[in-house]
């Protein structure tokens, strides 16, 4: 009997480790994704005000 409680509770567990770590590999996901938008719209802007100045 304890035994069952044992399994489940690990496997309860491991599912809750790995909803974790799946949340975390989708946050770094669309952090990431953001900051190359940030860096592109920066890089962008740079080239327009350079050939705006001259």
């Amino acid at each position: 009997m304890e035994a069952i409680h044992r399994a489940k509770a690990e496997k309860a567990r491991e599912k809750s480790l790995a909803d974790q770590f799946e949340a975390r590999r989708a946050k770094n996901r669309a952090t990431r994704t953001r900051k190359i938008a940030r860096r592109e719209d920066r890089i962008a802007a740079g080239i327009a005000g350079l050939t705006q100045g001259k």
